[in-house]
């Protein structure tokens, strides 16, 4: 049995591909494809094991399990489920496939790869890659859930892209002829559509593979970041971490809120920054991967251009922009309503 691997990275459609999948489980099993999903939890469990040992304490699982001991013994029986998978589909599917976000941030990647060498023949590694200013604020707005304002000490200036790590240890592991990597960019997506994307890929081991379609909004207004900014910084209850995540998860799926803007790449002050720290690594990843595909970018004359220092002050000043008076109260209303 082959695998083919999704590894993500964060914030390019991975919940997105992953809902698909999940929802097309009995359609790629008919086209030779086993998606495998072991354990209470989720996929992402498996790279815990190869993570730092912060991850182990992270405060989902925390809430899930109760205990360090308990989060080791969850990794150890989701391996050896899905060794027992492979062990049962071997011989019924000549694929398997497995995705998480989580597998571009390994600290043992090594031994995370040699592990799942030990249980499958070929392995196909699958990922996508962002342009920076774009990864950026998709970042930095998932920071703010999990931190709060802690996730605006590091300003633009610090920010670097992480492709070379996980790419190299992903071609050292399986081969560059193993390796997909494709340009999340819409205008480079097959149908401008993640999934319509993941299923042409996965047409290379199944021909007649048709994926449900499936999307995730994740992104959250820029009026809502604001407000938990403030929020915390006046002592409020987003100074919790699991508060946080209530309302971001009520305003994801708010159709009032819909209608506010998220955090745009277009009007950032400071996107040239970003372009420029990253102007290397886009130029890496577009000669060895992207060659026929748009490439990263964007390019320098397309950024607005800052003519002042970009400090983490200013970008909660720029965020704070979002949080008119009309977008507050709506915000306040949502949180009334779901969280009293």
């Amino acid at each position: 049995m082959d695998l083919i691997i999704h590894i993500g990275p964060h914030k390019t459609g991975a919940t997105a591909i992953q809902k698909a999948l999940h929802e097309s489980r009995d359609i790629l099993v008919a086209n030779g494809i086993t998606p495998f999903h072991v354990g209470p939890g989720e996929i992402r469990h498996l790279s815990v094991a190869y993570s730092q040992h912060i991850e182990q304490r992270h405060p989902e699982l925390m809430a899930q399990f109760g205990s360090v001991e308990n989060v080791l013994e969850n990794i150890r029986k989701c391996w050896d489920q899905l060794a027992a998978a492979v062990a049962e589909n071997r011989n019924s599917s000549p694929f398997a496939l497995l995705s998480s976000e989580h597998f571009s941030t390994l600290a043992e990647p090594e031994a995370f790869f040699d592990r799942l060498k030990s249980m499958f023949g070929k392995i196909t590694v699958l990922a996508y890659v962002r342009d920076p200013v774009p990864m950026y604020l998709s970042t930095l707005q998932e920071s703010i859930r999990g931190k709060g304002r802690a996730a605006l000490e590091n300003g633009p200036a610090d920010y670097r892209l992480r492709y070379p790590r996980f790419l190299n240890y992903a071609v050292g592991a399986v081969g560059y002829n193993n390796c997909v990597i494709r340009n999340f960019a819409r205008a480079n997506l097959v149908g401008n559509d993640v999934v319509l994307d993941l299923e042409n890929t996965l047409r290379r081991f199944a021909p007649a593979l048709s994926l449900k379609p499936a999307t995730a909004r994740e992104s959250l207004p820029g009026a809502v970041l604001a407000w938990l900014i403030r929020n915390e910084a006046d002592g409020g209850q987003a100074q919790d971490w699991a508060w946080r995540h209530q309302v971001a998860r009520y305003a994801s799926f708010s159709k009032d809120l819909a209608v506010l803007p998220r955090l745009s790449s277009k009007d950032f002050p400071f996107a040239d920054v970003i372009v420029r720290n990253n102007q290397e690594v886009t130029h890496w990843v577009n000669s060895w991967f992207l060659y026929d595909q748009v490439p990263l970018g964007p390019d320098m004359a397309d950024t607005t251009s800052s003519e002042t220092p970009a400090s983490s002050d200013q970008v909660e000043a720029w965020i704070m922009s979002y949080l008119t008076p009309e977008a507050e109260q709506m915000v306040e209303e949502l949180v009334k309503r779901k969280l009293g």
